[in-house]
């Protein structure tokens, strides 16, 4: 984005536009390509480094939340997610998508619907008052809070998942993902080509076809195993 609004040739529609400009920000084939945990932890990065580029190019920028409904996609407490921007880093304006199931659950009736709403105006006005407060000097200096703990949920989820051949075919016959393809039942084609691999699925399918026969995959955070509790006679052995 640097690099496009840094161009010559970008700045007379840039100019027109106020120097205005909208990112989208992609949860869902994130959190597919490396798992939760680490989708989370760049996506926060990625809104940091994002207005650092607006602010340095004088644009005003506005990001938008392509969040789905389930944690898999993204999803969760819309004011939590709101509030939990890097600090400084909210301009008062934000989209976020509300789909799929997410339109029954919050707007389905009009008091619930007032709710929601109110949620998202609220959390929005204690962004903005929380971002106009000085940022922590040292904020850009923060380590991931899981660094000391190995290991890198990334790596573990590339490994056991997204990289195993056997993913693909255990997906497919364990879940009905093959059946909702022929259905023809989304917005979108379940594929973006008629390749069989794991890249070329969409993340709703994904997340979807798992959640159907209650596997958690989407939502894995590889945890560090409790140590195991010692008795007083195993402590004397």
């Amino acid at each position: 984005m640097r690099t496009v609004w840094t161009s010559p040739a970008f700045q007379p529609l840039l100019d027109s536009w106020q120097r205005q400009q909208e990112v989208m920000l992609g949860y869902s084939d994130s959190n597919k390509d490396g798992g939760m945990l680490t989708s989370t932890w760049e996506l926060y990065k990625a809104q940091q480094n994002l207005h650092q580029a607006a602010r340095e190019c004088n644009v005003k920028l506005r990001l938008f939340h392509g969040r789905g409904g389930t944690v898999g996609r993204g999803g969760g407490p819309t004011h939590a997610a709101i509030i939990g921007q890097p600090p400084g880093d909210f301009t008062g304006e934000i989209r976020i998508t509300e789909q799929g199931e997410v339109l029954n659950w919050k707007y389905s009736d009009q008091v619930l619907a007032e709710w929601n709403l109110e949620l998202m105006i609220a959390a929005s006005l204690e962004a903005v008052t929380l971002g106009s407060r000085p940022a922590p000097a040292a904020q850009s200096q923060w380590p991931p809070p899981w660094t000391p703990c190995p290991p890198n949920p990334s790596p573990s989820y590339r490994q056991y998942i997204a990289d195993n051949p056997d993913t693909l075919t255990y997906f497919e016959q364990a879940t009905p993902v093959n059946e909702m393809e022929h259905a023809q039942i989304g917005s979108r084609p379940a594929r973006r080509s008629s390749s069989r691999s794991l890249d070329d699925l969409r993340a709703i399918p994904w997340v979807f076809g798992w959640m159907q026969s209650r596997h958690a995959v989407p939502g894995l955070v590889r945890r560090r195993p409790r140590p195991r509790a010692i008795s007083a006679s195993q402590s004397k052995e």
